[in-house]
């Protein structure tokens, strides 16, 4: 396969030109147009025999841009490469004033179309308005001049021995408990971000990272939204090895390619994935070989591994809200992060999912679950009088201290079932007052 190196000038040109006659067509189009410019132009040739697919064109083409690591961006002196990606690159840079290190991602420039320039300054202005201990902030955002084309470029919180939730999760040896605490924080994060009108649009491990004090911060909020790099785009512009590593993430109707038709639902799918890989260690599809086209198929049509088939310790309630999650009618899924964090926090109280309608059996092992010390108790002081009896009766003990005793067990186990009696009492009266107000399932 050819490399960056091995096109001529003129062919760089051509490609970029290919490209962006491409984003003018409709999503669906646009890689069939792609493949056939490419083998009538021979440029799939120079690229060598994979480019036909169109796949290498993403592959090449989010190569081409990187170009010298600059020396000052407005505010920020560069100094060194954080990690490179499809949407750009990231720098460690230091920022004039305040004195601080900040993580400055600078936008690849065939990513930013004039409708992304014309929205950028408005949108950025958002972001730097989004304040959560668990949002990375967004110091600052303008444009910048790399090699003759304006770029953005936004200034973030630098995260210091970051690692990806993923990555952390294993290597701290999270049990469930701790991995949904955490995960908590991050939908209520996601949750605030959509509060302020703003979707994150690309929610993935790297993107969700923890630091080395174990807090999750969510990186790189809105940008993706901020730089037109939607599902439709980045096909055609991202490093295909980036984009295969996303798209696993992405929601059915982000799959569908048409960024007008996202809602804060995309973002509540995002996260079924990525909570289904902390607690299974495996993306919810069977790996598929092939072109992006392949694994946005199998997002929108495949059913998910059923989380209790990779660990049977899943079944039960937590596969219940794991799945709600990924529900691909996102009428279906939880309609907001608050609420698929609620059914989490609802799973480690013990409570009721709101998730599915709860019988009248699965409320009362909730109840009994949350009151074990209660149920316990009577079921202690009914053994204790059964063999306090039983030894009464065995050494003919019937002084007046025992009978004392003896009775006093009857009076508790007797005063036990009056507040069992009473406890089943109001139970029913709950279950019946929820069953008139829970609707059928449909």
């Amino acid at each position: 396969m050819g490399t960056p190196n091995d096109l001529t000038p003129d062919q760089v040109q051509h490609l970029d030109a290919l490209l962006a006659e491409a984003q003018e067509l409709p999503a669906d189009e646009r890689l069939a147009f792609v493949r056939q410019k490419m083998t009538a132009s021979g440029l799939g040739s120079a690229l060598g025999a994979g480019a036909a697919t169109g796949d290498t064109v993403a592959h090449e083409a989010g190569r081409l841009v990187p170009g010298p690591t600059p020396q000052k961006v407005g505010r920020f002196s560069v100094k060194s490469v954080i990690a490179s990606g499809g949407m750009g690159t990231v720098y460690l840079a230091m920022q004039d004033e305040p004195r601080r290190p900040v993580a400055l991602k600078i936008m690849k420039p065939r990513i930013s179309s004039l409708a992304a320039l014309r929205r950028f300054k408005y949108e950025s202005q958002i972001l730097a308005r989004l304040h959560h201990p668990n949002i990375a902030d967004v110091y600052d955002a303008g444009k910048h001049v790399q090699d003759g084309t304006t770029v953005p470029y936004f200034a973030m919180e630098y995260i210091p021995n970051a690692r990806p939730i993923t990555d952390h999760a294993l290597q701290a040896q999270l049990q469930i408990p701790e991995m949904l605490t955490m995960f908590i924080k991050v939908c209520n994060a996601v949750h605030h971000g959509h509060q302020k009108g703003v979707i994150h649009r690309d929610l993935k491990p790297d993107n969700l990272l923890v630091d080395a004090h174990g807090e999750p911060k969510i990186i790189d909020f809105g940008v993706a939204r901020s730089t037109d790099s939607d599902m439709a785009v980045t096909t055609l512009q991202t490093d295909i090895g980036q984009l295969i590593g996303t798209i696993w993430y992405m929601s059915p109707e982000q799959c569908a390619a048409d960024p007008h038709d996202l809602d804060t639902r995309s973002d509540v799918y995002s996260l079924g994935v990525v909570l289904y890989e902390l607690l299974c260690g495996r993306l919810p599809y069977a790996e598929q070989a092939g072109s992006p086209a392949d694994a946005a198929r199998a997002i929108r049509t495949e059913a998910p591994i059923l989380p209790r088939d990779v660990n049977a310790a899943l079944a039960g309630d937590l596969e219940t809200v794991v799945l709600t999650a990924l529900e691909k009618d996102r009428r279906r899924r939880y309609q907001s992060a608050a609420d698929l964090a609620g059914d989490l926090r609802h799973f480690l109280d013990d409570e009721p999912i709101d998730a599915r309608t709860p019988s009248v059996m699965y409320r009362l092992r909730m109840l009994a679950r949350r009151n074990q010390a209660t149920v316990v108790a009577a079921k202690a002081v009914a053994v204790v009088l059964f063999f306090a009896v039983a030894l009464g009766v065995a050494f003919g003990i019937n002084t007046r201290v025992q009978n004392q005793r003896i009775s006093n067990l009857e009076t508790q186990l007797n005063d036990s079932r009056e507040r069992q009696t009473e406890y089943e009492r109001l139970i029913r009266e709950l279950e019946q007052r929820l069953d008139e107000q829970v609707p059928p399932s449909p």
